[in-house]
């Protein structure tokens, strides 16, 4: 380069801006523009490569190649983007999310009872045994902190015989209500002033928009009745019509903002918005010996990110080395390769693999919360890639170490993996003193939610809606004891896919179904947390978080458990001689499922790579691989 000359690499962009003026979040891995079928070369972007090799070639003092959804259609919805800056001699520049796993009041230490609720348990047995005509028992981040940031909530509705929930709303989210004893007569009025009724049996789930008033009613003079709700929100607040109109007002929470956000005992300069940290990095392989090195600039070594919702990495590669299988369940990941060549890959929630050869100036694009991996194969010549996320702590959870470092039991690993428990000891044994680094830090993203919509719903082209477009009666089977259908597991879902009047509503729910003994493999849904309510009997749950540490939990009728979004997670009953039901619920419409058994031996991704990333050998990786593409 011209010592006359200088080019400032500025992966300035990845942005995720909080409350209102967020990107929305999408309700599928990735937006494919009509007309287009996505391959690899959809999640590629190869215009930023003339840009690196010096100053601008225009003429002009500044250059900006940019890698927006605009010149590159595969970022859509992923709150993420780059922008090469090239500076001709005195050119000049400059640059900038809260979160973690899950928040944790002051003074209190998060252990497996931190995430479990057991406050439903009595509520679930019939009518209300206040002597009310209607009770309701809340799991909301009031009740239950740990949903605190979570976007899910849950709700026991216990209705007297005539029992009546009166006319209200809900500000901040849809109402999703499955009927599990009795009978309900609901229904809400839209903002055209229809009004949507219905009938609803054991089984029958009903969707109430956000923001509409609803009323349920147990129309029946003998019997009670009970209902569970679930909520896209962890607060999704209740406006009672009945006290709002004659009694008191009350008003939202507000929102707050500031321009940037500022450790206790700091006082701002110039130097407080300056990481330098990034110099070394950038000038070939590791200099730790190390196959892979990450250098990171996240709000933790960078604390002016605070708050800000961008972060960036400097990726190091030797020859041969290796970035293994891993995901970033709160941002979507944008990579540009600075020097070398890369191979690197995802799998989406189908189970497809997509694989892409990267060269100097290519970008990728991994999407939010999916398995993807980057490697070099070059055996002779390091690679350095630069990585923007939409988070200031986006983090990564490493699969290796997730799955076999964190201390998740073997026989549930051998049976989700379809092996035996000596093939998931031998891989033990390797990844106990040989675990993977994690490369980035997590994020929890504040406002994690589906787009907000402009209208009360959404409605598919060709249907009226009535109220049986509002009602879903796919659940009545799966609310009786142990799948049907002869399996360990079974899941009925209730989400847009099935039941298409939630789209644009951020709720969903399922029904998890348990033989005796049944499993639910290690798994993570990308675009929502999960909150569990066990119906029937007795579930062991569990989940590992950003640091490696497992979390785990017996719950029995009553109980729920809350697991982070897009961490690794797992349920199981480990009863031989009775099955067990479980109501799960999603702040997403569509929340996803990566079922990391399949995602991991069963999409494709290259045994050497796997057996590299396990620390095994291929005959291993290759025994699991058949057993799970059988």
């Amino acid at each position: 380069m011209s010592s006359k000359t200088f080019v400032l690499l500025a992966t300035v962009l990845a942005f995720i801006f909080s409350g209102c003026a967020a990107d929305p979040d999408i309700t599928s891995d990735y937006i494919v523009p009509p007309g287009i079928t996505p391959d690899a070369n959809f999640f590629t972007f190869r215009g930023c490569g003339e840009s690196l090799l010096g100053v601008p070639k225009n003429g002009n003092a500044f250059q900006a190649t940019k890698a927006t959804q605009v010149e590159f259609p595969a970022l859509t919805g992923q709150s993420v983007s780059i922008a090469v800056l090239q500076f001709a001699a005195r050119g000049c520049a400059a640059d900038p999310d809260i979160t973690s796993d899950y928040i944790v009041p002051p003074g209190i230490t998060p252990d497996a009872s931190f995430f479990t609720f057991r406050g439903c348990g009595e509520s679930l047995l019939g009518g209300p045994k206040n002597g009310n005509a209607f009770q309701a028992t809340k799991a909301t981040q009031v009740e239950f902190p740990a949903l605190t940031g979570q976007s899910v909530s849950i709700a026991v509705l216990q209705f007297a015989a005539r029992g009546l929930n009166p006319p209200h709303t809900h500000p901040r989210s849809a109402e999703l209500v499955i009927v599990i004893q009795g009978a309900l007569r609901m229904g809400f009025v839209d903002s055209n002033n229809k009004l949507y009724t219905q009938y609803l049996y054991k089984g029958d789930a009903f969707v109430f928009p956000k923001g509409l008033v609803h009323f349920q009613a147990n129309v029946d003079s003998a019997n009670p009745a009970v209902a569970i709700s679930a909520f896209g929100s962890a607060n999704a607040g209740t406006i009672s019509l009945p006290k709002a109109l004659f009694g008191a007002a009350c008003a939202a929470d507000p929102d707050i903002t500031s321009d940037y956000i500022v450790p206790p005992g700091i006082t701002p300069d110039a130097s407080f918005f300056t990481f330098r940290g990034c110099g070394e990095s950038l000038l070939g392989g590791p200099k730790n010996g190390n196959a892979f090195q990450a250098t990171k600039a996240t709000q933790v070594k960078f604390p002016a990110l605070t708050g800000q919702s961008v972060s960036i990495a400097v990726l190091q590669f030797a020859g041969r080395g290796l970035s293994p299988p891993h995901t970033h369940p709160r941002s979507a990941e944008l990579l540009i390769v600075i020097q070398g060549a890369l191979r690197v890959g995802f799998v989406d929630s189908n189970n497809k693999l997509y694989t892409q050869y990267l060269y100097n100036g290519d970008t990728f694009v991994f999407p939010k919360g999916l398995v993807h991996f980057q490697a070099n194969v070059d055996s002779a010549n390091p690679a350095v890639a630069i990585s923007a996320f939409g988070s200031a702590n986006p983090g990564t959870i490493s699969l290796p170490k997730t799955l076999f470092g964190a201390g998740i039991y073997d026989w549930l690993l051998a049976q989700s993996f379809k092996t035996d428990v000596g093939t998931i000891d031998k891989i033990y044994q390797t990844m106990s003193y040989l675990l993977v680094a994690t490369v980035f830090a997590l994020i929890l993203s504040a406002h994690a939610a589906d787009p907000d919509i402009t209208s009360d719903y959404v409605v598919p082209p060709g249907t009226e809606a009535d109220a049986n477009f509002f009602t879903f009666r796919g659940l009545r089977q799966s609310l009786w004891n142990a799948p049907k259908d002869g399996n360990a597991f079974q899941a009925t879902k209730a989400t847009q896919v099935e039941f298409p009047a939630l789209t644009g509503q951020s709720v969903s729910i399922a029904a998890l179904q348990f033989a005796a003994p049944g499993l639910n493999p290690p798994h993570t849904h990308p675009r929502s947390a999960e909150l569990l309510l066990v119906i029937q009997g007795a579930l062991r749950v569990g989940f590992v978080d950003s640091n490696n540490k497992l979390y785990t939990q017996y719950l029995y009728k009553g109980d729920a458990f809350v697991f982070p979004k897009g961490l690794v997670h797992f349920q199981a009953n480990v009863d031989p001689a009775y099955p067990a039901i479980a109501i799960s619920a999603f702040g997403s419409a569509n929340a996803g499922t990566i079922s990391l058994p399949k995602t991991l031996f069963g999409a494709g991704i290259y045994d050497w790579l796997l057996a590299q990333s396990f620390k095994t050998d291929v005959g291993t990786i290759d025994k699991i691989i058949a057993a799970n593409t059988a």
